[in-house]
């Protein structure tokens, strides 16, 4: 499957798991949204603050493997597994996300670098 291809399939699979789920950023609102389907449910998520107030939630998928990004306003999208030494880094186009521990860079669609941290 070519890499066009797969990212519609990721987005699509994300959009009908998460039907009916609620995104939310404010105060103590949690990591992803909320679902009663056990497969979403089981996979890795964290919600992330950066310096100057930007907002995310990633979730990160099995089948395919990627990394999927929801943002406060709106905006969702997949970011592929590429190689690390150590860490993580998930990419697609200019955007990247790349972390190790608690600790990520975001590097957003104009190459503006955010420095964010994952929320317990």
């Amino acid at each position: 499957m070519n890499r066009h291809l797969a990212h519609v399939f990721i987005l699509a699979a994300f959009a009908a798991a998460t039907a009916g789920c609620s995104w939310s950023f404010g105060e103590g609102s949690g990591a992803a949204p909320a679902s009663t389907d056990s497969a979403v449910a089981a996979e890795p998520r964290a919600r992330f603050t950066c310096k100057g107030g930007l907002e995310f939630s990633v979730r990160f998928t099995r089948a395919p493997d990627a990394a999927v990004m929801a943002f406060n306003e709106g905006r969702i999208v997949a970011l592929y597994p590429q190689r690390v030494a150590s860490g993580y880094m998930y990419a697609e186009g200019r955007e990247s996300l790349r972390g190790k521990g608690s600790e990520a860079t975001y590097v957003d669609r104009a190459g503006v670098s955010h420095e964010c941290r994952a929320q317990d």
